[in-house]
C-alpha cells in the first residue's frame, strides 16, 4: 500500500506541509492574496464568535485534545487572568479542502489581565460629524482634563458596550498603548447606563503570548501582528447588549481564523496520511504466483512418497475396501445400495451361481499361507470365523 496520508493519531512521514502565513492578515484578491486592513482582524474575531471552545487547565491539556475546536477557553483564572489559547494545525499538500489536519504542539495565548474601573462623572457633547455620521459625545472618568474617550452618538445605546482603540496610530506602531510589554496593548470599553446603573468605563490588559515549540521563523506571530490581534475587537468601533464581552477571547478568535483564512505556504513537517491506494507490481506478482505453484507441486511429490511408506493394517477399514474390490468387478456398478442377502442374490447371479470367497491360500513354492478373497464355488459363513472377522493375515 502506498500513498499512506490520515487523521493525527495514524500515520505520517516526513516531507512539506501546508501550513498558515502568518506576517499579515491576509485577504484573497480576484488575482491574488494581498495585505488586508485592520478590518479584517474584527472581521475574523467575529466570525469566531458563538463556536464551541475546548475548556483545559493547562497547555499540555490543549495539546492531547483529539478534537478540532476553533479555539480553547482556560478553566482556570490566576491572579484575575483569563487565557484563551489556539493550537495550529497543518495539513497535507493534497488536502485541498481542509478535511484532516494535524493538530502540531504549537499553541499561542490571548489572556487578560485586571481591567480598571472608572465611572462616569460628566459627559458633553463632542465635535459634530467626528464619524462622518452625526456628532459625537465626550465621556470624562477623572479629574484631568485628558481623562476622558470620545464616541459617535450613532454607536451609542442603553446597556451597550462599546470597544475603543485609543491610539493615533496604528495598533503595530501604538507603542504608546502598550501596557509594559511588547506584545500587551490597553483596550477600552466604554458600558453605557442601564437600569439605573451609571456608565462605566474599562481600562484592560490584553497579551498575546509567543508561539511556543517553534522551530522555524515562518511559525512565529510577529509583535505587530499580536498587537494588531490584543485590539481587534476595537478596530471597528464594536458595540454589544452584553456587557463585559471577553476581549482576550476575541483576540485569539481572531488568530484563529487568520490561520483558518490565510494563504498557505509549503514547510518541512510531518505530512499526516488522506488515505491509501492499492498499487500492484506485477514483477512480484508473476514472482509469487509462481512460488505458489512450485511449493504445491513439491508438496504434492512429498506427499507421494510418505504415502508409499505407510503401513495399512490388515483389518484396517482400508485393507477391508481392498479386498472387497473384485465385488465392483462383477456388480458393475449395480446393486450398491442393496442389502446384504439381496446383494448376494446379484453376485450368484452374475458370477453364474458362484459366491464371494474368502479364505486362506498357499503360495506355491514359497511355502507360505496367505489369504484372499474373490470368487468362487468354495463358499463359507463369516461367522464360521473367529471373532467373525477376517482371518489376520496378507490379502492378495
Amino acid at each position: 500500500m502506498v500513498g499512506g496520508k490520515t487523521f493525527n493519531d495514524t500515520y505520517t512521514q516526513q516531507g512539506f506541509v501546508n501550513a498558515s502565513n502568518l506576517t499579515h492578515y491576509y485577504t484573497p484578491g480576484s488575482e491574488n492574496w494581498h495585505v488586508s486592513t485592520h478590518a479584517t482582524a474584527h472581521l475574523y474575531g467575529e466570525g469566531a464568535q458563538g463556536t464551541e471552545c475546548g475548556l483545559y487547565n493547562t497547555i499540555a491539556e490543549v495539546l492531547d485534545s483529539r478534537h478540532d475546536y476553533a479555539y480553547f477557553c482556560s478553566n482556570a483564572t490566576i491572579a484575575s487572568v483569563t487565557e484563551f489559547a489556539y493550537r495550529f494545525k497543518e495539513y497535507s499538500p493534497d488536502d485541498l479542502q481542509k478535511t484532516y489536519p494535524r493538530f502540531t504542539n504549537r499553541t499561542i495565548t490571548a489572556s487578560a489581565g485586571e481591567c480598571l474601573l472608572y465611572d462616569v462623572i460628566n459627559q458633553t457633547a463632542g465635535p459634530a460629524n467626528w464619524d462622518g455620521r452625526g456628532s459625537s459625545t465626550k465621556f470624562f472618568y477623572g479629574n484631568d482634563p485628558t481623562d476622558h474617550i470620545t464616541i459617535p452618538a450613532s454607536y451609542l445605546g442603553q446597556g451597550y458596550t462599546i470597544y475603543i482603540y485609543r491610539g493615533s496610530r496604528v495598533p503595530s506602531q501604538a507603542l504608546d498603548q502598550l501596557c509594559g510589554a511588547p506584545r500587551c496593548m490597553w483596550v477600552w470599553a466604554y458600558k453605557d447606563k442601564y437600569n439605573n446603573k451609571s456608565s462605566k468605563v474599562f481600562k484592560c490588559p490584553i497579551t498575546i503570548g509567543n508561539v511556543g515549540n517553534t522551530s522555524d521563523d515562518s511559525q512565529l506571530v510577529s509583535n505587530d501582528l499580536a498587537r494588531i490581534a490584543a485590539v481587534s475587537i476595537a478596530l471597528e468601533g464594536r458595540c454589544t447588549t452584553r456587557s463585559g464581552e471577553n476581549m482576550a477571547r476575541f483576540a485569539i478568535a481572531s488568530l484563529a481564523n487568520m490561520a483558518a483564512f490565510n494563504p498557505q505556504i509549503q514547510v518541512s513537517g510531518e505530512v499526516p496520511h488522506l488515505g491509501s491506494h492499492l498499487e500492484i507490481r506485477w514483477g512480484f506478482v508473476i514472482g509469487l504466483i509462481g512460488g505458489i505453484i512450485f511449493a504445491h507441486l513439491a508438496l504434492f511429490l512429498l506427499a507421494i512418497v510418505a504415502v508409499g511408506k505407510v503401513v495399512v493394517k490388515d483389518d484396517s477399514p482400508l485393507a477391508v475396501a481392498h479386498l472387497l474390490l473384485p465385488l465392483l468387478d462383477v456388480l458393475a456398478g449395480e446393486g450398491t445400495l442393496l442389502e446384504s442377502k439381496e446383494l448376494a442374490q446379484v453376485i450368484r447371479v452374475k458370477t453364474g451361481g458362484k459366491g464371494f470367497v474368502a479364505g486362506p491360500k498357499v503360495v506355491e513354492g514359497e511355502g507360505q499361507i496367505k489369504y484372499s478373497m474373490g470368487i468362487g464355488s468354495n463358499v463359507k459363513e463369516r461367522r464360521e470365523w473367529l471373532d467373525h472377522r477376517h482371518p489376520a493375515g496378507t490379502y492378495l
